[in-house]
């Protein structure tokens, strides 16, 4: 009599484990590109927060903040860990920053710089506009005639 083996065989398991593996090809660029979407709207969700902050300092005191009051004001608003090593700054763990123009004290710019921690994919935020800019989409740069005066979230 001959014995009937139940299961299935190597050659069965190996297609599966190659459908499972192209499905995963197919399915990890979209997830990473989603991942990716998610930081970068909870960074210019932070520097709305952070801009409607600024925003507010400028109708009490008619002045946008120094580096050391836009500190403080930070600090007054949530963001606790400002500036210090715990601080994790913008989602990818890089620095917000945030300058004022010493020859108009009415303009300023507040911006991340983005996944890759270097210019050309920069979040940015000035006194003239709601919604960010996105550096990638603009050829402007924003920060020109802006006093070089900088503050982050993280320290190096």
């Amino acid at each position: 009599m001959l014995r009937q083996n139940k299961g299935f065989t190597m050659l069965e398991l190996m297609v599966v484990v190659l459908i499972i593996c192209v499905l995963a090809g197919f399915a990890l660029p979209k997830f990473t590109y989603e991942y990716q979407k998610s930081k970068e709207a909870r960074a210019m969700a932070e520097m709305k927060t952070i801009k409607n902050m600024i925003e507010l300092y400028n109708i009490e005191n008619e002045e946008y903040p120094t580096t050391g009051d836009f500190e403080d004001i930070v600090k007054a608003n949530g963001f606790d860990d400002w500036g210090t090593t715990e601080g994790k700054g913008d989602p990818w763990g890089n620095a917000y920053h945030y300058q004022v123009n010493d020859t108009s004290p009415s303009e300023y710019a507040l911006w991340s710089e983005g996944a890759s921690g270097d210019s050309g994919d920069d979040i940015i935020f000035t006194h003239e506009d709601d919604d960010p800019i996105m550096e990638g989409d603009s050829d402007s740069d924003v920060s020109s005639g802006l006093a070089n005066e900088s503050v982050s979230k993280t320290t190096s």
